[in-house]
């Protein structure tokens, strides 16, 4: 017979493969086209966590399942444990959350207000990396950034702390109580005004700039209690303690062979504004022996190009 439309809604789509410490499993993500009468047309997509033996003994199995999908799944070291990104049940930002293959149900390892994505695991299994964004105007709330950043503030037209220094909002008062009305509404975001220059995110418009950063989460004190997995025992989610911090955006690349640092990639041009600057150099952060820095590290150059920009630097 000739090709249909619902012949689409048979596509599975295989990702994100990645092989077990011991090179004895995949783990790989899946998606599928789910029927449900709630969601716009009458489907949704799914994306579950699948795991397969290598020398194909036996059949694919899927480890997650429902109307949460999950994302970005890393073994960690031990070998028994899988972790990956979904939104918790009860709603909110994208969290990291911990699988172990020996049963049970999936643990929420993050409770980070930003959502958290990109989880990287220290050689030894005792830390966890992870990426959370922040908003510009949650930012310049925190006292330890109040002052803003140095690189000047594209935005054309007007100073809205002169407006907000006393006009009432009025859409039919002053040039000045019309300008107030405007700026509250552009706050309660009706409408969204947008001035940048890299307005698009992935699936809608971006007007205001999110910094992302890094944080590392202490699950164990050292590697034999990492292994046997007491610590997933009644686990409960947190937030980790920053390793990055200021109007810049960090990505995580792999942890150092002895776990003493993490390599990240950065534009920390301080002059530019982050929609103006293309290029991205790798960094190291150095951190504790053991368990988490007290403060953010300095990062510290490794590689750099005003021509390129690096991504996911993965030490050997």
């Amino acid at each position: 017979r000739t090709i249909r439309i619902t012949d689409l809604l048979q596509i599975r789509q295989p990702s994100s493969l990645t092989l077990s410490p011991d090179g004895r499993l995949a783990a790989f993500t899946l998606k599928d086209v789910v029927e449900d009468g709630q969601a716009p047309g009458g489907y949704r997509y799914d994306t579950h966590l699948w795991v397969v033996p290598i020398d194909g003994s036996s059949a694919p199995r899927a480890l997650t399942s429902g109307p949460r999908s999950v994302s970005q799944p890393v073994w960690h070291p031990s070998g028994e444990v899988l972790t990956f990104v979904r939104q918790p049940e009860n709603g909110g930002g994208p969290q990291v959350h911990a699988l172990a293959l020996d049963g049970g149900e999936a643990v929420a390892l993050t409770d980070h207000p930003g959502g958290a994505s990109s989880p990287r695991w220290s050689p030894d299994g005792t830390r966890l990396s992870y990426a959370s964004s922040v908003g510009h105007a949650e930012l310049l709330a925190d006292s330890a950034h109040a002052e803003g950043p140095a690189w000047r503030q594209e935005r054309p037209g007007r100073d809205p702390a002169a407006i907000l220094a006393g006009a009432e909002p009025d859409p039919d008062g002053s040039i000045e109580q019309i300008r107030a009305w405007l700026d509250r509404n552009e706050r309660e975001g009706e409408p969204r005004v947008v001035d940048r220059l890299n307005l698009q995110g992935e699936t809608d418009l971006a007007p205001e700039i999110r910094y992302s950063h890094l944080h590392v989460l202490q699950v164990a004190e050292n590697r034999e209690q990492a292994e046997s997995l007491e610590w997933l025992r009644g686990w409960k989610a947190g937030r980790g303690v920053p390793l990055t911090q200021g109007y810049f955006s960090f990505a995580a690349g792999g942890w150092s062979a002895d776990g003493a640092s993490l390599f990240v990639t950065a534009a920390l041009d301080s002059a530019r504004h982050p929609d103006r600057v293309d290029n991205a150099d790798v960094y190291r952060l150095d951190l504790p022996d053991d368990g988490a820095p007290e403060s953010p590290p300095h990062p510290v150059l490794v590689l750099a190009s005003e021509r390129y920009a690096y991504f996911a630097p993965l030490p050997s």
